[in-house]
């Protein structure tokens, strides 16, 4: 599915990629942790 990316668009993308890397980083220091 391709189309022309808004800026609007772009930016909640952005916040999306963050918000999933953070979940990532924390939940392999939590399981760091636990080992």
């Amino acid at each position: 599915m391709i189309r022309k990316i808004k800026k609007e668009d772009a930016q909640s993308i952005r916040e999306i990629c963050d918000i999933s890397l953070g979940y990532t980083v924390s939940t392999e220091l939590v399981e760091n942790q636990i080992t």
